[in-house]
């Protein structure tokens, strides 16, 4: 159900950029709506702690089917699982966040996205082919981006220039840091 309503999330922000007038004020109502489901299904999920793995690779393609523009290219590990339902959220939210700005903000005709798993996590690499910028600056999706991956042991790393693109390098440990 979570993958679901992040896929409509996403579907929803393709759809205000494709409207206006009443149209959008129904959408911005819906999108309200969707971040608000997605909320409380995720308290539920994280009050669970079960001990199943969770399917990333599946919410990771949900999100990006039906967007039309940037065209979402993914190179998964076939077995994208993740134990700790904690950080198996930061992982979908992370990949959300960067198909967002994608969409929002950079007037990209591609993203790319590769997970690779490093033994002791995933790395996240992303890049689109935007416009890029001068300057990174970290608005609240990526504030928030790396806040969370910071309380669970993890990194982030950004780049861009101007006409050459926004790239996101995520790193998410599969288990705590222990010591110091």
């Amino acid at each position: 159900m979570g993958h679901n309503l992040t896929a409509l999330s996403i579907h929803l922000e393709v759809a205000s950029h494709l409207v206006d007038g009443q149209a959008a004020e129904h959408l911005e109502k819906s999108k309200y709506l969707s971040k608000a489901l997605l909320s409380d299904v995720r308290g539920i999920v994280s009050a669970m702690k079960g001990s199943e793995a969770v399917d990333v690779k599946r919410a990771v393609q949900a999100l990006g089917e039906g967007i039309p523009t940037p065209q979402l290219h993914l190179k998964l590990p076939d077995d994208l699982t993740i134990e700790d339902p904690i950080r198996a959220q930061v992982f979908v939210r992370c990949v959300q966040e960067i198909v967002t700005n994608a969409l929002r903000h950079s007037d990209a005709g591609n993203l790319w996205v590769e997970v690779t798993a490093t033994g002791t996590g995933f790395e996240i690499d992303a890049k689109d082919d935007g416009r890029g910028s001068q300057i990174v600056r970290l608005g609240s999706g990526l504030s928030t981006m790396k806040a969370r991956l910071e309380e669970i042991g993890g990194t982030l790393a950004l780049e861009s220039q101007p006409a050459r693109g926004f790239a996101v390098r995520a790193w998410l440990p599969l288990a705590a840091k222990v010591g110091p």
